[in-house]
């Protein structure tokens, strides 16, 4: 059985090596993706409003059944690679081919109506989860056809749609008033894993000169620290990116001119 910590020192391996798997799992030990989702259920015997009350009493416990960690088999057309190729590139060339599962996790699935044949559903899962896929695996398990139609992310992370400014408003603020609803570096760099430095060590790194391990407020080395953390000064302003390098720890950005230090 792989520990947590085990798979964390595995992810963070595979991110320095630049393996997409691994980025996006050691992604996905900070963040979350959150859709919206109106599932359709139907099957080609029955008219879909006929099967709904023998199939709707069992879709709450169904849906449960698929949280958790699982092999989840990517769609024909999707971005996943195989040999090199786009997996919708070759589907569109009429290429038959089975993309290799891979493994997601399904943390929540909450029904949150029913109207008809069409179930809406709160959908939190890892990064790189086909909810397509998700969709058709509901469906064969209550014995029907199932499809979405309606999907929309609504979350990423901790970053939320509610935060979202559309482009009509935008347009109306103009691009002085735009600036206005852009995200600070620090409201930006939220989901990044934050260390604390005092005010001797925070002078030092805007200066040019990264923190040691044994200056960090954590039990990071450079085995176990990610590959990019903010750093805040002793009043919890936004210092720096670093990240674990060959000789210690390297800065990625320095917010120098921010610096509260005394």
């Amino acid at each position: 059985m792989v520990t947590e910590r085990e798979r964390h020192i595995s992810l963070v391996k595979g991110a320095r090596a630049g393996q997409p798997d691994a980025i996006a799992g050691l992604y996905d030990l900070y963040g979350k993706t959150v859709y919206g989702v109106a599932l359709r259920l139907s099957n080609s015997e029955t008219d879909a409003e006929d099967v709904v009350q023998d199939v709707f009493i069992g879709l709450g416990r169904s849906l449960a059944s698929f949280e958790g960690r699982g092999m989840q088999r990517p769609p024909a057309f999707s971005a996943k690679k195989l040999d090199g190729k786009r997996l919708y590139q070759l589907a569109r060339e009429g290429v038959s081919v089975t993309a290799r599962p891979v493994e997601v996790e399904i943390r929540e699935l909450e029904l949150l109506d029913l109207e008809g044949a069409e179930a809406r559903i709160r959908v939190t899962v890892s990064s790189g989860t086909y909810i397509r896929s998700l969709a058709y695996d509901v469906g064969e398990k209550l014995g029907v056809g199932a499809h979405l139609s309606e999907l929309r992310r609504t979350a990423v992370a901790s970053f939320s749609v509610s935060e979202a400014v559309d482009m009509d408003t935008l347009e109306t603020l103009g691009r002085r008033g735009a600036g206005a609803s852009l995200l600070s570096p620090e409201d930006a760099l939220r989901d990044l894993p934050r260390v604390e430095v005092g005010p001797d060590v925070a002078r030092r790194l805007v200066n040019g000169q990264p923190p040691r391990w044994d200056e960090l407020d954590s039990a990071w080395d450079v085995e176990t620290a990610p590959p990019h953390m903010r750093v805040l000064g002793p009043s919890g302003e936004l210092l720096a990116v670093c990240g674990p390098g060959e000789r210690g720890i390297r800065s990625l950005v320095v917010w120098g001119q921010n610096a509260k230090t005394p």
